[in-house]
């Protein structure tokens, strides 16, 4: 690993730690209680960015940046004190990506790293989502030697 990887990774493990002991999610055990849903005109928004490994690389940076990890656990199964969505659940992966983007950027959950995040960055983290937590993804995008 050179000096640069290395720099970007102890940034990444330090703003982590900031943000996770900065914002604690204390608000989703009451936001959680219901089904959330999105208007149909924000769930059939398309992802206009394809699910490249480039763009599942770039979408995991955000997780970890954002410590996402912190509620919906580094393996997707969210602990049961955090109240986040398993991201390993059919009821996830059976949403549009317009859906999914519309919840991270809304925050309702209190996700507070989504604050700040890029359109882009959530487009990104929606790919990566896919791609490391839909058992379907896997199959369809097989060939993707980008």
């Amino acid at each position: 690993m050179n000096l640069r990887a290395t720099l970007v990774t102890a940034s990444l493990v330090f703003a982590s730690t900031v943000v996770t002991t900065t914002f604690a999610p204390d608000v989703a055990a009451q936001d959680n209680q219901k089904t959330w849903h999105v208007s149909p005109k924000k769930g059939s928004k398309v992802n206009p960015i394809p699910a490249t490994k480039q763009s599942v690389r770039r979408g995991h940076v955000v997780f970890v940046f954002n410590a996402c990890d912190q509620c919906h656990g580094p393996d997707g199964f969210a602990p049961n004190a955090s109240n986040a969505p398993d991201l390993n659940s059919a009821e996830i992966w059976n949403q549009t990506d317009g859906a999914i983007f519309s919840k991270i950027k809304s925050r309702r959950h209190s996700m507070p790293g989504a604050r700040k995040m890029r359109k882009a960055d959530v487009w990104h983290l929606t790919n990566f989502l896919r791609s490391e937590y839909d058992v379907e993804f896997d199959d369809e995008n097989e060939n993707d030697d980008d």
